[in-house]
């Protein structure tokens, strides 16, 4: 089986300088998610879960995922507390 895994898209990423060709990595990440759903396979988003107070606090407008990216509800989201989200894996 197939698993795309998206790390860190989220709104608050839209904060600060404009990030580069942002939206055509939302367009790829949409294209192969869609890609992968059809095949069987799954897409797991894994969302940065910041500190009361902080712009990826949950429930923070910045710790929802990018309103463009795609999501179905056969999709994953899961949390992480630190920068890095493979972390002594």
């Amino acid at each position: 089986m197939d698993v795309l895994v998206v790390v860190d898209m989220q709104e608050g990423l839209l904060a600060g300088d404009s990030k580069r060709d942002l939206p055509a990595v939302i367009e790829r990440i949409n294209r192969l998610a869609d890609r992968i759903r059809s095949g069987g396979g799954r897409v797991v988003f894994v969302r940065h879960e910041g500190s009361a107070g902080d712009g990826f606090a949950p429930g923070a407008p910045g710790w929802e995922i990018l309103g463009d990216v795609r999501r179905a509800s056969t999709d994953h989201v899961v949390g992480k507390t630190l920068n890095d989200a493979f972390h002594r894996q």
